[in-house]
């Protein structure tokens, strides 16, 4: 397993790069932003994007999709169903924090609607990026779709917004 970690949107997101060695097929875990680095990433590392994993449908996980569907066309949006109606609102999110619309563009989030999700994400279902195993874990809270990807035999959790520093 290799991991590539992005710093990006003003509130400092993680974006994560996820690939198998062998297979060099990879998935970005949520891509709040910059995909153009991202893409960079994923070429540095000769990965092949499988998917975009979205653990949560906040702005910050999910400003980056409509780009990086653009520049990767083939790798499929998974999301949860629960967290649809966020996702389709992302346009509209930075007003739900109050931030100022004559704001937006000046810090990045004059956000397009995003593109359709391909497949959702289901409690308990496998997910296989090459010859990596991943288990998709609903847990709600943060949002009504939140997930967690476990890869058992790496012993790797991504956690999105279900645990960060100072929750």
């Amino acid at each position: 397993m290799i991991i590539e970690e992005l710093t990006v949107t003003a509130f400092q997101q993680h974006t994560r790069i996820v690939g198998c060695e062998k297979t060099r097929r990879a998935i970005c875990i949520d891509p709040g932003d910059d995909s153009e680095s991202i893409v960079q990433a994923i070429d540095k590392h000769g990965f092949e994007l499988q998917a975009i994993a979205i653990t949560h449908a906040h702005m910050d996980h999910v400003g980056g999709v409509a780009a990086l569907n653009k520049l990767r066309p083939e790798a499929k949006i998974l999301l949860h169903k629960a967290d649809e109606f966020i996702y389709t609102a992302l346009p509209e999110q930075p007003a739900w924090i109050g931030i100022p619309r004559t704001e937006w563009p000046a810090m990045g989030f004059d956000f397009e609607a995003p593109p359709p999700v391909d497949e959702y994400w289901v409690d308990g279902q496998s997910y296989k990026v090459g010859e990596l195993d991943f288990k998709v874990l609903h847990c709600p809270g943060h949002t009504p779709g939140h997930v967690v990807l476990f890869a058992p035999k790496e012993r790797k959790v991504f956690v999105g917004d279900v645990l960060f520093a100072g929750s």
